[in-house]
């Protein structure tokens, strides 16, 4: 084997691991914690289409129809869907602090706890409908 073909094949495998090791790594779906919501976008603006029953959202007070400013003291205004949707992710038993408009009110935030996915499939009789 020509000596430059294998220093080159040996420095893409050795980039290809580096690229790798930045990626995140992907969390199992009932491993995430998820605070009970089904979002919408309309009008570039986030909001809460549906809270689950028996839901950490539902228990904190989140209702359908709030407009999501913040999620974790981020601006979610610029954020795409997949981005806005990974940071009310987190950790089980962790929580996360989301400011919302509701109706022409003034804005509050509300501390949401994160449950497991298990734990909303065995409580929440609308999250088992829709996965």
């Amino acid at each position: 084997m020509n000596r430059k073909v294998f220093l080159a094949g040996l420095l893409v495998l050795c980039l290809a691991m580096i690229g790798a090791q930045d990626q995140p790594q992907q969390i199992p779906l009932d491993k995430q914690g998820m605070v009970g919501i089904q979002l919408s976008q309309k009008d570039g603006q986030y909001f809460i289409a549906r809270v689950f029953q028996n839901s950490p959202a539902e228990r904190s007070g989140l209702r359908s129809g709030d407009v999501i400013l913040r999620v974790a003291d981020v601006d979610v205004g610029t954020m795409s869907w997949t981005e806005v949707v990974n940071i009310f992710r987190g950790e089980p038993e962790t929580s996360v602090n989301v400011s919302i408009r509701r109706g022409t009110e003034n804005v509050a935030t509300l501390n949401v706890n994160r449950a497991s996915a298990q734990f909303l499939m065995e409580n929440s009789p609308d999250y088992k409908m829709m996965y």
